[in-house]
Parts: structure tokens; C-alpha cells; sequence
């Protein structure tokens, strides 16, 4: 029998749930004397002997016939309505009249965002319109928020978050929570109804890897986490043309190897192009390489460890994120994650044990 139904029988004053030893012994639910059960049963000469608390006292039962199915003790009121299946929909879905009533599956009411409180959500995401967007620069320039937070820009809808979350709210944007799994976002004053699982949420919401989803009260807006960037790219553009200081004879060395990248028209009868010194054509060639390597249109933004904080934190892999911002020399960041592991940890734990 499921737990939850042996604990609301127990609160029931007028039931009495035993547990059976042998063919002629009850004791009751939860109970126990100083002798095991094997040896009671023994102790056992005529009849069922039920062995319970002050409250049923101990007895012999004398049944009057025979186990009846707890089933034929209830029935259906007489003013409730009882629908037979529909012949039509249950050949559609492919099953029969017989085992519709088997086979049929309620439908659930539809998921919504609602009010509710959430005080120990912590802002770790915001959403941001386009007239927030232009004052985040006004905001975060200067700001230590600055070296970690990224923007994700979207068409009128912009998601700012950081790894390890924002620790403060910001005075634009609405500010967000972290549902999960992964990177699901909520406004804080919202959840949902009904309350999903996991599974569910992540079935529902299709937050993944790569997809950030906030869900909205009116709807669900998606951003494409692969297109983040640094916040600082806000208000930092290209740096400043660089001069590059080279000694004459290397500048004429380049000179030459672009003389000779480039094609021209054959000539009948071409002169030959002075060699660079030994060794310098070679360096040259690295040089330029280099050179035109660069792209001065964008800032330069390569994949740093606040990245890899950010993915395991998407994960629920707190502890490492920790670990990251802990040897980088971020300690309140590190600090607020193992306590939002700790707080996860403990809420499951309580879930567990619950009945």
C-alpha cells in the first residue's frame, strides 16, 4: 500500500491498519511488542488474535463470512453523470469501445505563469527592453558587474546574466530567477502553475544548451545563447588603428612579399626583384600574416573561464562553478553559489523525507 494512503488511514479514528504475520495474527500499523512477530504468531490457539494500542485495545476476531473487495463498499452518487466513451473518438485513437475507459487519458490544465512569492529568489538574470539597453552603459560602465555579465540581444527583448547571477537589481530591466533545469528564467513574484517537475519543465519550456527561455505571464520569449556577448561591448567599440613601429629594412621586406602576392599582368621580359637579406624573407612572411590577421571592426572577445562558470552553473553543477569563481578570486560569487547549492540540496532532502 503507498505510504501516503497508510498515513491517512491512521489519522482516521474509526480505522484500524495492521500489518498480517502468519494466518492468525494482526498487529497494528506501525506498532510493535517486546516479542518479533514470528514468535506472537506462535503464541496464537484459536481464532486471529489483533494485538493494537490503548486506543482499539487487543481482541479476538471472529469473522462473520467471507474477505468482501473494499470496492463493493463505495458507489457513485446518484446525481453524478457517468459518459460512456464515444465509439467515434475511441476508434480514432485506436482503441476499442471496451477498453476506453482504460485507455483514455484526462487532460491537464494548461501551464501558466503566476503570482506567488518568492522570497529567496535571487536576481540572476534580467530582461531588458531597448530603452534599458541604452542605460545599461550608463549603469554597468565602471561597475565590477562589468567583468562578468553578458548580453544576449534579441529583437525587442534583450536577457543580461552573469555567472553566479547579478547579486543586486538592477533599476531596469524586470528582474529574473533561474527555475531550471537549465537556463529557464521566471520573473521573481511568478511560478508556475501547476508546479512542474523537471522532466516537465524541460519537456514544456525546451530550454537547453544552447536556448535561454523566460517565461512570461502572456508568453515565452527564447534567446540563442551562442550570440552572447561581453556586456562591455555595450559601450567599448574598436580600439585605436595600431601604428606598428618596424625597422626599414623589414618594411621594405613586406613591401616586397605584398608586391609579390599581388598579380600583375605577365611582361615580356620582367626584371628581376632584388632578394631581401637571408632569414628576413621568411620573418616577414610571419609578420604579415599576423598583420593580416586582425580584425579591428569588432571588439576582441575569445572564450574566457566565466563561459565555462556560466555553462555549469546552466548544468546545476554549482560546486564547480564555485570552484571557478574561487580561484579566479571572486569569493562573494563563490560564496553565493554553494549557498544556492546548499539551499537546493537542503529543499530536495526536505521533499524526500516528506510524507
Amino acid at each position: 500500500m503507498p505510504a501516503s494512503l497508510l498515513t491517512a488511514l491512521d489519522h482516521d479514528p474509526f480505522v484500524l491498519v495492521c500489518r498480517v504475520t502468519g494466518d492468525a495474527l494482526l498487529v497494528q500499523h506501525a506498532m510493535a511488542s517486546a516479542l518479533p512477530d514470528p514468535l506472537l504468531a506462535d503464541l496464537v490457539d484459536a481464532g486471529t488474535w489483533v494485538l493494537a494500542d490503548a486506543s482499539f485495545g487487543c481482541w479476538r476476531l471472529a469473522g462473520l463470512g467471507e474477505p468482501t473487495d473494499a470496492a463493493t463498499l463505495v458507489r457513485l452518487a446518484d446525481d453524478y453523470p457517468l459518459e460512456a466513451p464515444d465509439p467515434v473518438a475511441s476508434a480514432v485513437a485506436g482503441t476499442s469501445p471496451a477498453a476506453g475507459s482504460a485507455s483514455l487519458r484526462l487532460e491537464g490544465r494548461a501551464v501558466a505563469i503566476v503570482p506567488a512569492r518568492t522570497s529567496e529568489a535571487d536576481a540572476e538574470a534580467a530582461l531588458l527592453d531597448d530603452d534599458d539597453l541604452t542605460a545599461v552603459p550608463l549603469l554597468l560602465e565602471g561597475h565590477p558587474l562589468a567583468e562578468t555579465a553578458f548580453v544576449v540581444r534579441g529583437r525587442d527583448r534583450h536577457l543580461l546574466l552573469a555567472p553566479g547571477g547579478l547579486l543586486e537589481r538592477l533599476p531596469v530591466g524586470e528582474p529574473l530567477y533561474r527555475l531550471g533545469p537549465g537556463p529557464l528564467f521566471l520573473p521573481v513574484g511568478y511560478r508556475t502553475r501547476p508546479r512542474l517537475p523537471p522532466s516537465a519543465r524541460r519537456a514544456l519550456f525546451g530550454a537547453g544548451d544552447d536556448v535561454a527561455v523566460v517565461a512570461l505571464p502572456d508568453r515565452a520569449v527564447a534567446f540563442d545563447l551562442r550570440t552572447r556577448h561581453p556586456v562591455w561591448t555595450l559601450w567599448a567599440g574598436p580600439g585605436p588603428q595600431l601604428d606598428l613601429q618596424l625597422p626599414p629594412e623589414i618594411e621594405a621586406a613586406l613591401a616586397d612579399v605584398d608586391a609579390q602576392a599581388t598579380p600583375r599582368p605577365p611582361e615580356p621580359e620582367p626584371e628581376p626583384a632584388p632578394q631581401p637579406p637571408a632569414g628576413g624573407l621568411q620573418r616577414a612572411r610571419e609578420l604579415w600574416k599576423k598583420l593580416r590577421s586582425r580584425a579591428p571592426e569588432a571588439p576582441s572577445a575569445p572564450r574566457t573561464w566565466l563561459n565555462d562558470a556560466l555553462d555549469a552553473e546552466f548544468a546545476d553543477d554549482w560546486a564547480r562553478a564555485a570552484e571557478l569563481h574561487e580561484r579566479h578570486g571572486d569569493p562573494l560569487r563563490a560564496a553565493h553559489l554553494y549557498e544556492r547549492a546548499a539551499r537546493r540540496n537542503g529543499t530536495r532532502t526536505s521533499h524526500r523525507d516528506s510524507p
